[in-house]
């Protein structure tokens, strides 16, 4: 995240924060992971809605209303 920050890379800092969300929910660091979530779901190459709905790597977080907000802000649609 140091090295490809977003200011210098925009296309995969992105990509690079979400991989971070995931590590600090399977670290169990669900506010450090809910904060860069809701920072980074937003911007394009972010984590998806199709990812957060799906993927097993969000589970650790699937409970926390703080995840149903995102996840419900990024639905197609709205």
């Amino acid at each position: 995240m140091e090295l490809l920050p977003i200011s210098k890379d925009a296309a995969d800092g992105p990509t690079i924060l979400g991989a971070m969300v995931s590590v600090y929910a399977q670290l169990g660091e669900t506010k450090a992971a809910l904060d860069l979530l809701e920072s980074c779901a937003a911007m394009p190459n972010g984590p998806d809605f199709g990812s957060l709905k799906l993927d097993q790597k969000w589970d650790p977080l699937r409970r926390d209303p703080r995840f149903g907000k995102i996840v419900a802000s990024l639905a197609p649609g709205r």
